[in-house]
């Protein structure tokens, strides 16, 4: 259970460098690339999607390979009472993909649903030709509010291999604003 509770400490506090990097709409991301894991959150307020869609969209996460592009494979490997251990290939821009073993939990919270993941303490080692995440944790909540859906999305990600901190934190940035445009797309259908 310690694991959940650093996981939940995650999120750099007040001290963090938060930076906006992008506002489409209703959604705005922010990354502090002042570490060298890239951390990045988005807060959206989705009128039009209601927050059981989204939810739906997030609970297989073997259906994750459907919609999320960076998604290559996506395995639950075991289950046990609500955590699930899932194996993950992650389509890299650059370079190799990327594997991360993680565990997934998903807590209900007041109008909605939590998904948080993070690194397993044992990954077994990378099939040849890809690179292990050397960070990869986070959390989606989701809320259906007064005016909507609203969508909090924090990530912790280190793509590890030999790419630089400034470019992975720019692919990082991109990747959110793309992932958050399709959740939303499989949320509306």
């Amino acid at each position: 259970m310690s694991g959940w509770l650093l996981l939940l400490s995650l999120p750099p506090a007040s001290g963090a460098d938060w930076r906006l990097v992008d506002q489409t709409g209703d959604c705005k991301v922010y990354v502090d690339d002042s570490q060298d894991v890239y951390h990045g959150k988005a807060t959206c307020l989705w009128a039009d999607v209601p927050a059981a869609r989204i939810i739906d969209a997030l609970e297989d996460p073997e259906h994750a390979t459907a919609f999320f592009s960076n998604v290559k494979i996506s395995r639950v490997v075991s289950t046990q009472g609500p955590e699930k251990r899932v194996f993950q290939v992650h389509k890299f821009p650059v370079g190799s993909d990327r594997e991360t073993t993680k565990t997934l939990k998903d807590v209900a919270i007041d109008n909605g649903m939590r998904f948080e993941w993070k690194l397993v303490d044992d990954p077994p080692a990378p099939t040849e030709g890809r690179v292990t995440l050397e960070a990869d944790a986070g959390y989606w909540q989701i809320r259906q509010g007064a005016e909507g859906a609203e969508v909090e999305f924090f990530m912790a990600y280190a793509p590890g291999g030999f790419l630089g901190v400034f470019p992975a934190n720019k692919f990082m940035a991109d990747g959110m604003v793309k992932t958050l445009g399709e959740l939303r797309a499989e949320a509306s259908k």
